[in-house]
């Protein structure tokens, strides 16, 4: 499925969005919790979705800046959970041990879009078709650890 530019425009926009509300609530609870060192950490996290913002707001169709945008928006999902479940671990609110244990498998994606964006750098392919075999090597075994950490 092809998306014509105004569409990519409107589906960063809607990332964007997201990745902004999750950080802001990430940050917000980590505060909160008296984990300052956390808030930093997401804070440094963000410059990953806002260099895809930015690249993405010249070239649409830039695969390197979507895995970036996805970054974001993967840390926007999970890093609420973490942040809350640690300020309701600290006052005894309900659903704090299920946050963490929901956002505990939040780094893999993170971690694999990384790694996929060193072997895709600096032009969105593969050096070579000869990597191909280690590009899914790396997808179905991140996918295996994921899946089995998450469920």
């Amino acid at each position: 499925m092809n998306l014509t530019e105004p569409q990519l425009r409107r589906l960063a926009t809607a990332c964007l969005v997201l990745v902004v509300l999750g950080f802001i609530a990430s940050i917000a609870l980590e505060l909160a919790a008296g984990r300052a060192d956390e808030a930093v950490f997401t804070a440094l996290l963000l410059s990953f979705p806002v260099v895809g913002f930015l690249v993405l707001s010249r070239r649409p169709d830039n695969r390197l800046a979507w895995l970036m945008v996805a970054m974001g928006v993967f840390a926007a999902i999970t890093g609420p959970l973490q942040g809350y479940g640690a300020y309701a671990v600290e006052r005894d609110l309900p659903y704090g041990p299920l946050a963490l244990a929901l956002s505990g498998p939040g780094w893999v994606p993170f971690i694999a879009i990384s790694g996929f964006l060193l072997l895709l750098f600096p032009d969105g392919h593969l050096p070579s078709p000869r990597w191909r075999w280690f590009a899914w090597l790396c997808g179905v075994s991140l996918t295996i650890v994921f899946v089995t950490i998450w469920f």
